[in-house]
């Protein structure tokens, strides 16, 4: 049976993220970012756009999680550690017991530590991507975390369009239609996609910007899926964001640990 695209990937994000602080934030702007207009070609907008997108080598993010599916919530913390288009590490704490799992994920694989249940897993990165398709890639997650327009729907195939002084992108992906909303100064701070073939509907919403190095990093990111007559919400809050310092990714896995498939 062909798996949901949408539902499975936040049920994925369930995997890395699960967070909840409300605190709400002020906008921080210390250095220009190019805008867009009216007059602006697309080609000079799509430039615009990606020279927006945050550059890093090492970034680490400190977040506050709630994450509901159904009547169900769960708060964590979370702390994500990216090595840019090379691996994502995952470590999620919960009160009182603290941290109960741990992730790396690479382009190629998925590793997962249960600390509740004495467990572990390793996927290669199609387990991922059989929970949503291919056109999931490593760079879709850490696009999405970053808070950086998916490459995949931000290239010349993309339409574009003029919503005040805010600019959509729009377009089919394979069975993927898609739209994504930046922005004056080209952050992307809405993306919308919906798989053609099934009754299912993926947003991602992006606000309380910071700037970091010069360019604009969100503070909040909201997941909202409807799959199956059944919604999941995931509100990421980030409390701590460093960039471009060392990181280590420590991941061993005790030997009394069992392998689960």
């Amino acid at each position: 049976m062909r798996k949901s695209i949408l539902n499975k990937l936040v049920l994925f994000f369930v995997l890395i993220s699960f967070a909840g602080c409300k605190t709400k934030k002020q906008l921080i702007v210390t250095s220009p970012v190019e805008t867009t207009s009216e007059n602006t070609t697309k080609s000079e907008k799509l430039k615009a756009i990606n020279s927006a997108q945050l550059p890093f080598n090492t970034l680490a993010i400190k977040a506050k999680a709630d994450f509901t599916i159904g009547k169900n919530s769960n708060d964590a913390t979370m702390n994500f550690r990216i090595k840019s288009n090379e691996v994502i590490w995952v470590s999620v704490n919960v009160p009182v017991i603290g941290e109960v799992a741990r992730a790396l994920i690479t382009p190629d694989s998925l590793k997962v530590i249960n600390k509740v249940d004495a467990t572990y897993s390793v996927k290669s990165f199609s387990f991922i991507q059989s929970f949503a398709n291919d056109q999931v890639n490593f760079n879709t997650l850490q696009s999405v975390l970053v808070g950086n327009a998916i490459k995949e729907f931000s290239g010349n195939d993309a339409a574009v369009a003029m919503k005040g002084n805010q600019v959509i992108l729009s377009g089919l992906l394979k069975s993927l239609t898609y739209s994504l909303l930046f922005n004056e100064r080209n952050k992307v701070i809405a993306t919308s996609i919906k798989d053609t073939n099934n009754d299912e509907n993926l947003e991602i919403n992006y606000a309380d910007f910071y700037s970091l190095s010069g360019f604009d990093m969100p503070y909040s990111v909201i997941v909202n899926t409807t799959a199956n007559n059944r919604r999941v919400n995931v509100n990421l809050k980030y409390l701590k964001v460093t960039l471009n310092e060392p990181l280590e990714f420590p991941f061993s896995i005790p030997s009394r640990y069992s392998l689960k498939n």
